[in-house]
């Protein structure tokens, strides 16, 4: 529960997310960055 335990796991979730979603992330960050 301590903050150094919890930022790499954050990162490695984050990261994992990203590798398993990447394309689901794209489609809702260009129509973010259209809007902008």
């Amino acid at each position: 529960m301590t903050p150094l335990q919890s930022a790499p796991t954050h990162t490695h979730t984050h990261t994992e997310h990203i590798q398993r979603h990447g394309f689901s992330v794209t489609i809702t960050t260009l129509p973010a960055l259209s809007g902008l």
